[in-house]
């Protein structure tokens, strides 16, 4: 976020997938760098994403919210 071009107010993140997280990755600490204020939206789409993964990373996003998209 810090090398945006652009530094106008952010206010929400909105992270759209129709694929599964095949890295496993621990996304805990980078959910943690997010400025306070600062909400994380998750949406899955169709069958195929990791939603247990969009929850938490919802649930860590300042009061994001998860939504499932049925395609």
């Amino acid at each position: 976020l810090g090398d945006r071009q652009t530094k106008n107010s952010l206010s929400a993140i909105f992270l759209l997938t129709d694929g599964r997280d095949n890295d496993r990755h621990d996304y805990t600490q980078l959910m943690q760098t997010l400025p306070s204020g600062v909400q994380c939206h998750t949406f899955g789409y169709g069958p195929d994403h990791t939603a247990s993964l969009l929850v938490r990373l919802a649930e860590q996003g300042n009061g994001g919210t998860f939504t499932y998209i049925v395609s």
